[in-house]
């Protein structure tokens, strides 16, 4: 599957009845992908735009929810006009691997970014587990402080939001907010989706 950022801008508003424009930014069977799920798209307090998505690497089961998958992001600082890198070449890779080996075949997905107003930072939660079906699932953070361009080594939240009994889980999908009003003002809620061992599909805010 192939998925689509529209270009807008908020000076000039496309003539009435005229076609939107819009951008390929991850598009199947490109830079050894057989597809690209999940995406997620956000803008930086600088007004920058973030897209993110599961780059699914071609193998025996094509477009897999298990296997070999990396997280990957194209930026525009033109409100989506143009994008770095741009569609011709390969998309950024945020994410891949394990702790231990980058290179090794490993799921990397679920991108869920949020902006913190306050400082401008980009917090993105994602999962992590090993290539293998049935392997259990482990929330990561990651953050930037350049408006993208860079990120910080991604970090396990499984001590934090989760529990060794848990099986699937699942950051997202799509963004997170920051609550602006009330007494937890600033605050950044992320929701999931988890199997709590027992059967059950449970979801949950963090």
């Amino acid at each position: 599957c192939a998925v689509l950022v529209a270009a807008t801008s908020a000076v000039v508003a496309p003539p009435a009845g005229a076609a939107l424009p819009h951008t390929v930014l991850f598009d199947r069977d490109t830079f050894g992908a057989g597809c690209y799920r999940i995406p997620a798209l956000v803008r930086t307090k600088a007004g920058t735009l973030l897209a993110f998505a599961e780059k699914r690497i071609s193998g025996a089961s094509w477009c897999h929810d298990v296997g070999h998958i990396d997280l990957v992001m194209r930026r525009s600082t033109d409100n989506g006009r143009t994008w770095q890198p741009p569609t011709t070449q390969p998309p950024t890779v945020v994410l891949e691997g394990t702790d231990a080996d980058p290179a090794a075949p490993a799921t990397r997905g679920n991108p869920a970014p949020v902006v913190d107003q306050a400082t401008g930072a980009i917090l993105l939660l994602s999962t992590f587990n090993t290539s293998t079906s049935g392997a259990v699932r482990t929330p990561y953070l990651q953050v930037s402080t350049d408006d993208g361009v860079t990120w910080s080594r991604a970090r396990s939240l499984a001590a934090a939001i989760d529990k060794p009994d848990w099986g699937w889980y699942a950051t997202g999908p799509g963004h997170g907010i920051q609550l602006r009003h009330g007494a937890h003002a600033g605050r950044i809620v992320v929701g999931t989706n988890f199997s709590d061992g027992r059967g059950n599909v449970t979801v949950h805010g963090e």
